[in-house]
């Protein structure tokens, strides 16, 4: 196998150095999530979770049975290791922190694979953060019970990584062999935390086979190995999930969780009209059908300029271009259950950002000849801090304030500063009386507490964190009355 179009990134002399890079993408992290860090909040089921870590003697096993029964082993022996860390709400943004460096290190992971296949360093650099600026990113880094479901995107990148590794033709088929066996591994581990950011790993995938370069006998081979990758790791994945339920039962899981799809027809236009549409709205949360079809369409014909060869070439690239767009949001349409929130989308939204930029230079090098030139570089770098910025004020209004309100508004009537009927009965938002701008799934804007399971979880752990102050001054106002 012909060696990737560039060398090493050790080696290369343009651009940022590896220790800048890391600073970079930590600045970015920080620039889009820092108002996560705030300790005065948490959402929805981070209370659920908390609460029965500290008075259920079977959360453990519970939380273990559920995970599995999601084919996410990973998931629950992390949390249960997390949760009896967590003393009091305002630990949740230890949690938070962690998933922000997550953050750093998958942009980082995209960063190494887009300079490896002969991406600029700079562009390399801003498409990295626009990647991980995502809609499902500000979701995961909000919602800390969430929040370590950043790092399958990492374990996918190895997965490619081993992946490439046994691609080289100067190693032994023994070693070649076990680079691909090290890659299944690592990919179905990432299944085994989180499978919808474990999608990342078609991000990664497309990286590696549209570039500058000609598509090549190579790269088809690398697509299939990559393909055979993926079908492992699923396999394993999908004989855990079967093997948990025969175990453990599906009492617990609703009925479309708990099953494959079989009506495909209307699967496909589900798809098409609700995560698709959304993904092609980029990072707008009221999505537009006409923007979205507007974007198909500069997609479709910006990537058919992009790639390179005979018109049957092209058709075949951006006939796999799209098959990778279906493969990225599988988990999701395998199941019989039609519900695509935001959080689910983390491989569809990137792989769509990804051909957004390679339509871009499609067009550039078609209209000028050039396709990485000044307009080209100013137009991602704009697009990166416009990321940042989005990302930045989502987490903000959607997640951190109108949380922090409704938690301090509850604390507030529970601690008897609104009078005893309001302490034995306090005031309940619901969904349609958001302290956000607008609702979108059970994400963005959501009031925790017009979740069913979450009221009688925060009246908990608020009157256990009730400081003795504050039940000397509701006793006094309660006698004076």
């Amino acid at each position: 196998m012909s060696a990737p179009p560039t060398q090493p990134i050790s080696n290369q002399n343009s651009g940022f150095s590896l220790l800048f890079a890391i600073l970079f993408f930590l600045v970015a992290a920080f620039a889009c999530y820092a108002p996560v860090l705030s300790p005065g909040y948490a959402v929805s089921d981070d209370f659920y979770h908390l609460a029965r870590t500290m008075r259920a003697s079977d959360w453990y096993s519970t939380l273990l049975a559920t995970t599995n029964l999601q084919g996410r082993p990973l998931d629950g022996l992390l949390l249960g290791f997390v949760l009896p860390l967590m003393k009091t709400v305002s630990d949740f943004a230890y949690l938070r922190f962690i998933s922000l460096l997550g953050v750093a290190g998958v942009a980082l992971c995209s960063y190494f694979l887009l300079v490896r296949f002969g991406w600029r360093r700079a562009h390399a650099a801003f498409l990295s953060v626009i990647f991980t600026s995502i809609p499902a990113f500000q979701v995961l880094v909000s919602w800390s019970i969430a929040s370590l479901y950043i790092f399958p995107a990492i374990g996918a990148y190895f997965a490619v990584w081993f992946g490439l590794k046994g691609l080289d033709e100067d190693l032994k088929r023994p070693v070649k062999v076990a680079y691909v066996g090290a890659a299944v591994i690592s990919l179905f581990l990432a299944l085994s935390l989180y499978q919808p950011t474990s999608m990342f790993y078609w991000l990664f995938v497309a990286i590696t086979l549209f570039n500058d370069s000609a598509f090549t006998r190579e790269t088809g081979k690398r697509a299939i190995l990559m393909l055979v990758i993926f079908g492992l790791a699923a396999a394993l994945n999908l004989a855990y999930f079967e093997g948990a339920k025969a175990v453990i039962g599906t009492a617990s899981l609703l009925p479309q969780r708990s099953h494959l799809v079989t009506d495909i027809g209307n699967k496909v236009h589900w798809f098409v009209s609700e995560p698709l549409k959304e993904a092609l709205n980029l990072n707008r949360l009221q999505a537009s059908p006409k923007m979205a079809a507007t974007l198909a369409l500069f997609l479709a014909g910006g990537l058919t300029l992009f790639f390179r060869g005979s018109i049957l070439m092209r058709a075949a690239q951006l006939l796999l271009a799209v098959s990778l767009i279906v493969l990225s949001y599988l988990p999701n349409l395998a199941i019989a259950e039609n519900f695509g929130t935001y959080r689910t989308q983390a491989g569809l939204e990137v792989l769509i950002l990804f051909y957004f930029a390679l339509a871009a230079k499609g067009v550039l090098r078609t209209l000028s000849g050039k396709s990485d030139g000044i307009i080209y570089s100013a137009g991602l770098s704009g697009l990166a801090a416009l990321s940042i910025m989005v990302a930045h004020v989502h987490v903000l209004n959607f997640f951190v304030i109108p949380q922090t309100l409704e938690l301090g508004l509850m604390k507030q009537q529970v601690y008897g500063e609104f009078g005893p009927a309001m302490e034995k009965h306090p005031l309940i938002l619901k969904r349609e009386e958001t302290l956000a701008p607008f609702v979108r799934y059970d994400e963005f804007g959501l009031p925790s507490l017009a979740q069913s399971w979450v009221p009688e979880p925060v009246t908990f752990l608020l009157l256990k964190e009730r400081p003795k102050d504050k039940t000397l001054v509701s006793s006094k106002a309660a006698s004076q009355r």
